[in-house]
């Protein structure tokens, strides 16, 4: 039986210990992740029988006294998460689970949710690029493209040199190329003046950055861990940078330091077809997750 419980009366020991034991567990279902990346704790959770399957639902109150379920920045794939199997009948099960008076429904799923068609519910098919890093470095560096090989050697030529960043040098880097209109640049700073400290504090998470001669930043990434996989949470370049292709340089600096060590470096995404050509070039395959959407407004000037 899947049943709805409130953050505030979640069992977070036995929440946590699902998506850390999950087969297809991610960073971003744990519990403190949510808190960081849902405004005020704004999330809540279906869970099935004694936390033998989870999923979280996080809330959006832009709207006044209609409350949506949406998808947070920073947190690509939630959906159901279990040590066991999941099969396309408890996914359904989930989703059909979701209360009710939350009209307006947008969730991605990991790729370990397979799902079938709902009466009623949109679906779509969205991309996730994956490098396996089993492999010794000599062997992942050959199935790099011409591109990215030539682009690496072009960016060693300007002496660069990797190193850590803080978070209080990270943010205002980020937000200064930072060109999406996804989100306010306030509430992205709120969310990683929250996320980036807790990640760093558990040990979960690295900012890497990219210095020239003069140690100007050029590039600068995070990285975080769970389960022996890396993702690319977040990453901005400098105009200086992309001219001298830091990001390139960097993310083989990466590969090069974790391989054979870590299972997967996880580039999270793009349906963008530049970016998800850059990832490619790496030798990052495509591994498809669902995002499942439908809208039951009570009234039809809401939208």
């Amino acid at each position: 039986m899947v049943r709805c419980v409130k953050r505030g009366d979640l069992d977070v020991k036995k929440w946590d210990n699902c998506i850390q034991e999950a087969h297809n567990g991610r960073l971003y279902g744990m519990s403190y992740y949510l808190d960081s990346v849902c405004a005020s704790y704004s999330w809540i959770a279906l869970i099935y029988n004694d936390y033998e399957a989870v999923m979280p639902l996080p809330l959006n109150k832009r709207i006044p006294l209609f409350t949506r379920i949406m998808l947070p920045h920073f947190a690509q794939q939630l959906g159901v998460f279990s040590k066991s199997t999941i099969s396309a009948n408890l996914v359904a099960d989930f989703i059909s689970a979701i209360p009710s008076q939350y009209k307006s429904v947008y969730v991605q799923l990991n790729d370990a949710n397979r799902i079938e068609p709902m009466p009623g519910i949109e679906t779509a098919t969205r991309a996730n690029y994956v490098l396996q890093l089993t492999q010794d470095y000599d062997s992942l560096y050959k199935a790099y493209s011409t591109n990215i090989k030539r682009n690496i050697k072009k960016a060693a030529k300007f002496e660069l040199s990797k190193s850590e960043l803080s978070v209080e040098a990270f943010i205002p880097f980020y937000l200064a190329h930072e060109k999406s209109s996804y989100t306010s640049k306030s509430t992205t700073m709120d969310v990683l003046s929250e996320l980036l400290p807790t990640l760093l504090e558990k040990d979960l998470a690295t900012i890497y950055c990219v210095r020239d001669q003069d140690q100007s930043i050029l590039a600068s990434c995070v990285i975080t861990r769970f389960q022996k996989r890396m993702t690319y949470l977040m990453a901005k370049s400098s105009p200086a940078g992309k001219e001298k292709r830091a990001m390139h340089w960097l993310i083989n600096q990466i590969i090069m330091d974790n391989c054979t060590a870590m299972d997967y470096l996880d580039f999270e995404g793009s349906d963008i077809p530049s970016i998800a050509q850059f990832f490619s070039f790496f030798g990052a395959e495509v591994h498809n997750y669902s995002l499942v959407k439908y809208d039951r407004f009570p009234f039809s000037w809401i939208g």
